[in-house]
């Protein structure tokens, strides 16, 4: 598995072009218009056409009918980012390719709330479907956009990641946010010892 750089060009492109007018009408319509269609038909979301469709190189879109891997990455990589930054003034988008779903959802585990955060965590990165994965990615994101206002996301690296999760690789997936979600406080406190 490697990184489709399409995929990432093409969320980075499109988060430019969302980021460049974040505290416009346009720009909170996008968002809102993004967020509407989370759960709905494409078809029946023709709002976000233009900006998803416009940027899709028409060897990745669908003559059937029905959605291909690249555009369910990047469609739902938008709305999840949508959900993300809504009421927020800054982007929550990171170009850092470190900031990824498994570091990012980090910053939810708080003493107090670390068991049912790892619980939720949990059930995401063992969904057996990407329709499932999405489902509960969903509620971690609005968790993320409440509890940690702060923390950003790569969300070019995550479309990558959700094409890559369809495409048969979904057990290097786990494994990665996996590793980055549970990385951390002991390798802090280990080298803190020496």
């Amino acid at each position: 598995m490697s990184e489709n750089l399409d995929i990432y060009l093409i969320v980075s492109r499109i988060l430019r072009r969302i980021e460049s007018n974040l505290e416009t009408s346009s720009g909170k319509a996008i968002l809102a218009n993004l967020r509407h269609s989370v759960g709905r038909p494409i078809s029946e979301s023709v709002e976000i056409w233009p900006l998803v469709f416009e940027e899709i190189p028409e060897h990745y879109l669908s003559n059937r009918g029905e959605l291909t891997k690249e555009e369910r990455a990047i469609i739902s990589t938008l709305q999840l980012y949508a959900i993300h930054q809504q009421s927020k003034p800054l982007s929550v988008n990171s170009y850092d390719k470190s900031d990824s779903v498994g570091k990012a959802l980090k910053a939810l585990r708080q003493e107090d709330n670390q068991v049912a955060i790892d619980r939720r965590f949990n059930t995401m990165i063992t969904a057996s479907t990407y329709e499932e994965l999405i489902h509960h990615l969903r509620q971690l994101i609005r968790l993320l956009r409440n509890k940690a206002p702060q923390q950003r996301l790569n969300y070019a690296s995550l479309a990558n990641d959700l094409y890559w999760f369809q495409r048969g690789y979904e057990e290097s997936i786990r494994l990665r946010w996996g590793k980055a979600y549970y990385r951390g406080q002991q390798v802090k406190e280990d080298k803190g010892e020496d």
